[in-house]
This record gives C-alpha cells, structure tokens and sequence, in this order.
C-alpha cells in the first residue's frame, strides 16, 4: 500500500493537463501535483489523436480558457500543488498558471520561478544542477508539509 506521502504525480508541460485529468479517477486518492510550466488545453483535444488538429485546437488563441473539466478539478482538489514556471518561459503564458492558482481554490499551493529559468527547464536545470537540487528540496520540504 501506499503511503500518504507517496501520492503524487509530477508532470512537465504538456502532461500538465493529463496529470490534472488523473484527479478524476475513481479511486483517486491523490495528495500531491507538482507541475512544471503546465499546459492546459480545450476540453475537445482531449479526444483528438496527438497530430494536427490536436495541436491546431490547443494553439487556438486561449484555447485552455475553454478547460472546463479541468478546471472543475482543480476546484474539487484539496492537496498540495507545486508549481514551476520558467521565469523566461515563452511558451505557457502567466495567464494558464494564474487561472490553475485560481481554480485551484482549495488546495494547498506555492509557485516557484527560477531566476532565468525556460519552458525547456529540464535541459535548462541539467545545466543549473545548484538550481535543480535547491528546487527539489523545495518539492519536497513542500509536500512533506501538513
């Protein structure tokens, strides 16, 4: 069995979305979201194959304002969110990470920036291993919190 601490999921990106979608699960019993510059999309990618029309539908104009199930979750969760946004990150606008701190009303949360940080933070944090240390223990120092 799992330990109370051990329910969490991390997602980059685009799994943003997807980790938020796993809160409605029926057995769902999920403690911890720690998110690294997520991506929300419309509700209709989410039955779209990952081509064309799907990046078509999420790079509508705010396209993720139209996440209304994903929204409905964030408001039913009352764990703990992490959030990372790169600092310098081109590609998730503020907006998206504004609009999760608001749905996400219940819940227990922190953002987290690092200076000069990118959308492409894993590549950006293999090259920065003193920010990558110091924002795992953040995470983690986050989570084990209650």
């Amino acid at each position: 069995m799992l330990s109370p601490k051990s329910r969490t999921i991390m997602a980059f990106s685009m799994s943003g979305h997807t980790a938020i979608s796993l809160l409605n699960a029926k057995d769902n019993m999920m403690k911890n979201l720690a998110l690294f510059w997520p991506g929300l999309y419309h509700d209709a990618a989410e039955s779209l194959k990952f081509n064309q029309g799907f990046s078509d539908v999420i790079r509508a104009e705010k396209s993720y304002l139209k996440a209304s199930k994903i929204f409905h979750l964030l408001r039913q969760f009352r764990g703990n969110l992490f959030l990372v946004k790169g600092e310098l990150d081109e590609i998730i606008p503020d907006e998206v990470i504004n609009k999760i701190l608001l749905e996400a009303e219940h819940a227990r949360k922190k953002l987290s920036i690092p200076k000069n940080s990118v959308h492409q933070m894993a590549k950006w944090l293999t090259k920065n291993p003193d920010v990558a240390s110091g924002l795992m223990e953040e995470i983690n120092s986050f989570i084990n919190l209650d």
